[in-house]
């Protein structure tokens, strides 16, 4: 069942383990007496495993190893290479999943960490196929599975659009069929005791879904009955930095189904109540999941997504925010201020309130003038006032400017109603309507209901027909 009623604590050792992530990455590239130093403290546990690497080609670089839980991953250690390319990494030893090697602004390549010391050489950080390992099976057979799966997966997009009148046809379909006997002969013959018995089984389900969204050839509702087999708390998913792509390949299978709007909408609903169940166990995973569903959404502009994902996680009595920054007052808006909701009041003056204003409509602006986006919005909406006020339409801005010289210059010449009080992200009509972003504007009827919200100037034209 999906958690209720998340806590202030939580969210805040969320935000700082993703302060801390950030931190790391930076003081795991500074100078080689910062990575001794770390280096002596990891000496001093007796629980940690060695990787020893040569990249041949890269003297003098900086390189770590990241890890995931869930939907975190983290850099645990770094080191520079020597002049021969020479460097040494630790892993924890009760770690076992996928490790990524990374080079400062460079590539990222994948490796299993299986409990064992590691050591390789290679020309670069640019493909584990360059990888020669000293001993290690379970890499090997890795590298082999890669290259196993590139094989099916560029056989599976080749012989996509033949048909049966082709007369290749019959070729295609014995390639198809290799590709797809070799694949799971492969996984078949992983030994148990490797974590790629448990892992290549998940990665071959979401490349699945992955050509599923694009391939007629596969089935799309099998394969989203694939993803619903996942599960996000196995050793094999938390281990395998691949959490991000097996919800962005289900939300893409749902996308590319002939569903009409409301049909897709309730069917990428679905998604995120697996999901985020799935998620709940862990309120720190619960919370990145959140967050990377969100910010998918946001990009898509899918405001209908992020409001069912916000009631989700702000069900109940909600979180508490005390950081403008945070990303639940933005879940908070879409719980609050969602469409067909009354809007909070606003003072806008001494004597004057928004609920006192008897306008057919109301347009409620929260902008600033240190917001570049909104200088290039506000002229448009000065240019479309008379309009407005001719269709019944009031505008009431909420400015979240600190400087008084600053808000006046721009401000003086509005002839709507205006407010200011110089607390930025303190204002109280900020915190009443969950701002986060600015700009950020509400269509309100006479009733002072939510009716829109429209992403800028352009759209109330539309709204408004003007």
């Amino acid at each position: 069942m999906i958690k209720k009623n998340l806590n202030k604590s939580n969210l805040n050792s969320s935000l700082l383990f993703s302060f801390f992530i950030g931190s790391i990455f930076l003081l795991c590239l500074n100078a080689c007496d910062q990575n001794m130093q770390a280096k002596t403290e990891l000496d001093k546990e007796a629980d940690r495993i060695k990787i020893e690497g040569t990249f041949t080609e890269l003297p003098n670089t900086p390189v770590r190893i990241n890890i995931s839980k869930g939907f975190a991953e983290a850099p645990i250690f770094a080191d520079t290479t020597s002049v021969d390319g020479n460097f040494t990494l630790y892993y924890p030893a009760d770690y076992k999943g996928i490790g990524t090697i990374e080079i400062y602004r460079g590539a990222k390549v994948p490796i299993i960490l299986n409990g064992k010391d590691i050591a390789f050489t290679a020309p670069n950080a640019e493909s584990i196929a360059e990888f020669t390992f000293a001993n290690d099976l379970e890499n090997e057979a890795f590298k082999k599975y890669l290259n196993t799966e590139m094989i099916w997966l560029t056989t599976m997009v080749q012989t996509e659009n033949y048909k049966t009148s082709d007369k290749d046809y019959a070729l295609a379909q014995e390639l198809r069929t290799k590709a797809i006997t070799n694949m799971d002969q492969l996984l078949n013959n992983i030994p148990a005791s490797y974590y790629l018995k448990s892992y290549l089984p998940v990665r071959y389900k979401i490349q699945q879904m992955r050509i599923a969204s694009q391939l007629n050839s596969f089935n799309n509702e099998e394969y989203l009955n694939v993803f619903k087999t996942i599960d996000f708390n196995s050793n094999a998913v938390q281990g395998c930095a691949c959490s991000e792509d097996i919800i962005t390949n289900a939300y893409k299978l749902v996308e590319s189904q002939p569903l009409n709007q409301e049909a897709k909408t309730k069917a990428v609903n679905l998604i995120t109540d697996h999901i985020m169940n799935q998620a709940s166990n862990d309120e720190d995973q619960f919370i990145l999941a959140g967050t990377f569903i969100y910010n998918m959404f946001e990009t898509q502009n899918n405001t209908d997504a992020n409001e069912h994902l916000s009631l989700l996680i702000l069900e109940g009595d909600g979180c508490a925010v005390d950081d403008t920054k945070d990303v639940t007052r933005r879940f908070e808006q879409y719980r609050k201020m969602k469409i067909g909701n009354t809007a909070p009041d606003i003072a806008i003056n001494e004597t004057q309130s928004l609920y006192q204003l008897n306008n057919k409509h109301k347009l409620v602006v929260f902008w600033a003038s240190w917001c570049a986006h909104c200088m290039q919005e506000i002229p448009q909406l000065s240019k479309i006032y008379p309009q407005l006020k001719t269709k019944g339409v009031e505008v009431i801005s909420i400015s979240l400017d600190s400087d008084e010289d600053e808000y006046n210059k721009v401000a003086q010449n509005h002839n709507w109603l205006k407010y200011c009080d110089f607390k930025k992200w303190a204002t109280p009509a900020a915190k009443d309507y969950c701002i986060s972003t600015t700009p950020a504007l509400f269509i309100l009827n006479a009733e002072n209901q939510i009716i829109s919200k429209p992403s800028g100037v352009r759209e109330v034209k539309r709204y408004f027909d003007l």
